[in-house]
């Protein structure tokens, strides 16, 4: 096993540069916040700063990376707007599926899968009765029936980093590019 000083004296491991950062030591008083700060940093600067010149270092996959170079082009502010309300109805809303499966299916019939490979579900005439009461409104969205006041049934308790990812995806969706990520390099 190589110590912390080979490792940091090249600089490189298997083809990564390690110039500037900083290996942790566990003999360091510090350690467990440090440990801590590392774990909740791999938004790359983001983490810390939110200037518009900040650099796009996050994970490549993620708006904080390359992804997030992609400038939005096309869409009106209406469009983005759609995105917004759909984002959260599908990143805060409650969905039905987290009932049993046999609810799954007694409540829904799978058509085959739209172009971006989501699987398209219709609805029982029971279950559209219940979409249309808000039980569900996150499957609003997939079904083709949210509006803009079905946010307003969302529940207090969700996660707002989902949301935001789900805003994202629907507005590469709307430009026709999702899924907007880079290709898998081979090693």
């Amino acid at each position: 096993m190589k110590t912390t000083e080979e490792i940091t004296s090249k600089n490189n491991i298997e083809g990564l540069n390690l110039d500037g950062i900083e290996m942790l030591d566990m003999s360091d008083k510090d350690f467990e916040a440090n440990l801590l700060l590392a774990l909740n940093t791999v938004g790359g600067c983001t983490d810390y700063r939110n200037d518009r010149e900040r650099p796009y270092d996050g994970q490549e996959h993620t708006c904080l990376g390359a992804r997030g170079k992609q400038l939005v082009e096309g869409l009106t502010m209406r469009d983005i707007s759609d995105c917004i309300v759909k984002g959260f109805l599908l990143g805060a809303g409650k969905y039905s599926c987290i009932s049993s499966i046999e609810e799954w299916d007694k409540n829904w019939t799978y058509k085959g899968d739209d172009q971006f490979g989501d699987g398209i579900f219709e609805p029982s005439s029971e279950m559209l009765e219940r979409l249309k009461k808000n039980e569900f409104v996150a499957d609003k969205v997939k079904v083709g029936i949210w509006r803009y006041m079905d946010v307003y049934d969302i529940e207090d308790d969700f996660d707002p980093l989902a949301v935001k990812d789900c805003i994202m995806c629907e507005i590469e969706k709307m430009m026709g590019i999702f899924p907007n990520v880079p290709k898998i390099k081979e090693v």
